[in-house]
């Protein structure tokens, strides 16, 4: 099998991994080995000697998977040594952005492994033969299985276009919480469909989306539709993409995306996603959103989470679900970036929706490079390819231009910083400050987004710093009076810089105490109509057991403290039917009626 030398591929680099026109020259400014801002963490070299890697997947805390781009090869990393045979060769087209490109491990049980792989296969059989004009087979997902040192039994999964290309191919492979293997190609340079939200253009071909298919092939349930790609749909509207992960606190999918000349994206990536290409790209006004392809109901349109205005080329995204490295990292998302060698660091906010933000950050888009030093962690990584948290839950960088593997971790035991949130509960209370619970609250952010809601005592956790409305409403004969703070309306604004307990009181109108409300009414006459239409009169036993019904029912209405028996009891007497099939005297929760049990 021909290989491409390494002098080769480092020479055509800037224009073939990621293709990004404009910001590559930053690497002239790359620094003398990485580091990361943290005074508490280190940065070292694990393994080096890896030509043009891609992505790498742990099989255990011991072993990495590593995938080298233009060789087609799977190399194994065991304790630190680059071991000198590959575990697979396949001969892949390499030009460009073509290649070895995506890997995923899921570990089935005590003697099956599979490993996923998703690369460009060669049309010919030989590394790079479509530089010499022959096409490519198509980007394919297959399925191996780990048998000691090798990978074996393949199995296709998914055969997607490998034209015209050759750049914008995607590339990152993940298993979904859901037992899904999700896979990431990109617009492979041109194609025209409703994918790319050309309207009335032809389906989905298998492009510009996040796919997924089950481990054995099964078709997963339809978001988008059917049709031979459709049905494996996810998101779409992608143009490319190099980092997918799923968040473990919450389980939501999440990708970066690469935009032309501006708009790299991070998304949060909800199921019917559509990423807006070839519409939009980077953060957009609503009036440019007009003309997205919508397929149905589940499919939708949002802005990216954060983005930049100059290209960084982001690559590799992954969540750090350990505290190893300080829990003020712990389930944070760590970004790769391509063209300046950096490593971003995103904390999450209090729903785990979007990220919390300062200064200028927080239009959620990094306007010049000089603000991206509100979100950069490490530098001087050398065009980072990929990013993952290890099995020993220490975080691990993938250089493609230095063809090795970085590990960030502890120096020792960093000091824990103080808390980034803080609760805010909501407690209610009558006018002689007796508390009385179960009075409705709603808790919403500073743009009108429900963050919580539910019944007194109410605690929510949210962003130190960050403004919350409080909404409560009355119930019955509780009517809000004012807060603890004196002021009367039912929504109170809170900023939260500590943990805080706001009190709403309650008067209780004893001249409405027992009266039954319209709404309250409406209930009872839909209960005696239910009673009036039944075809036949109720013997004993049945009387008894509606008898419990109505008394729980009218509990459930009227509240165990209000006296409304007398009302109720008119109310369901009010037709004859009742009286001669079933004469229910409510009162007192004695659930009397004629005759004994």
């Amino acid at each position: 099998m021909r290989h491409s030398s390494l002098l080769v591929s480092m020479g055509l680099a800037a224009m073939l991994v990621l293709a990004m026109p404009v910001g590559y020259s930053n690497f002239a400014n790359a620094q003398a080995g990485p580091s990361v801002s943290d005074s508490h963490l280190k940065v070292e070299q694990v393994s080096a000697g890896l030509t043009l890697p891609t992505t790498m997947a742990f099989l255990d805390q011991n072993r990495i998977l590593v995938l080298e781009k233009d060789n087609g090869t799977v190399r194994m990393v065991e304790n630190g040594r680059l071991q000198p045979q590959p575990l697979l060769d396949v001969a892949v087209a390499n030009d460009n952005e073509r290649g070895m490109l995506g890997i995923a491990v899921s570990k089935e049980n005590d003697t099956t492994t599979y490993v996923f792989l998703y690369f460009t296969q060669s049309g010919g059989g030989v590394d790079g033969d479509d530089k010499n004009g022959v096409q490519p087979a198509g980007n394919r997902l297959y399925r191996y299985e780990l048998q000691g040192s090798h990978l074996v039994n393949p199995k296709l999964l998914l055969n997607l276009p490998a034209l015209p290309g050759p750049r914008y191919n995607g590339g990152p492979v993940t298993v979904g919480p859901d037992g899904f293997v999700y896979v990431v190609i990109g617009d492979v340079e041109g194609h025209r469909t409703t994918a790319q939200n050309f309207q009335n253009a032809s389906a989905a071909d298998g492009t510009s989306g996040i796919l997924r298919v089950g481990k054995n092939g099964e078709i997963p349930p339809s978001i988008i539709g059917a049709g031979t790609f459709g049905k494996y749909y996810y998101a779409y509207g992608i143009r490319n993409s190099f980092g997918l992960g799923f968040d473990p606190a919450t389980g939501k999918l999440w990708d970066t995306e690469n935009g032309p000349a501006y708009g790299d994206e991070v998304n949060l990536v909800d199921p019917g996603f559509n990423s807006g290409w070839r519409d939009v790209q980077g953060m957009a006004s609503p009036q440019n959103l007009t003309g997205l392809v919508l397929y149905n109901s589940k499919t939708h349109y949002s802005n990216p989470e954060f983005s930049w205005t100059e290209p960084v080329a982001p690559t590799g995204l992954a969540f750090l679900n350990s505290s190893k490295l300080g829990t003020q990292y712990q389930n944070n998302m760590f970004v790769g970036d391509f063209n300046n060698g950096a490593l971003y660091h995103f904390e999450l906010n209090g729903t785990r929706t979007g990220f919390t933000l300062s200064g200028n950050l927080t239009d959620k888009v990094a306007n010049t490079p000089s603000e991206n030093a509100g979100i950069t962690f490490g530098t001087g990584f050398g065009g980072i390819s990929d990013v993952k948290t290890g099995p020993d839950g220490n975080l691990y960088v993938l250089s493609l231009l230095e063809g090795a593997i970085y590990k960030i971790s502890s120096e020792g035991s960093a000091p824990t910083p103080a808390s980034s949130t803080a609760d805010l509960t909501v407690k209610s209370s009558d006018l002689s400050g007796h508390a009385i619970t179960g009075m409705f609250t709603v808790v919403k952010s500073s743009n009108g987004t429900i963050l919580q809601q539910g019944y007194t005592p109410l605690t929510f956790t949210g962003d130190k710093g960050s403004t919350y409305t409080v909404t409560v409403a009355d119930f019955q004969s509780r009517t809000f009076d004012h807060w603890d703070n004196k002021t009367t309306s039912k929504t109170r604004t809170i900023t939260l810089d500590h943990d805080t307990t706001i009190t709403a009181y309650y008067n209780t109108n004893s001249t409405t105490a027992g009266t039954p409300t319209n709404s309250q009414i409406s209930v009872i006459n839909r209960l005696i109509n239910i009673i009036n239409n039944h075809n036949s009169c109720f013997d004993e036993k049945d009387a008894h057991k509606i008898d419990k019904s109505i008394e729980k029912i009218v509990k459930d209405i009227f509240g165990n403290s209000e006296k409304v028996d007398a009302q109720l009891s008119n109310l369901l007497r009010q037709t004859t039917t009742v009286n001669n099939c079933l004469d229910v005297n409510i009162g007192h929760g004695n659930g009397g009626h004629n005759g004994g049990d």
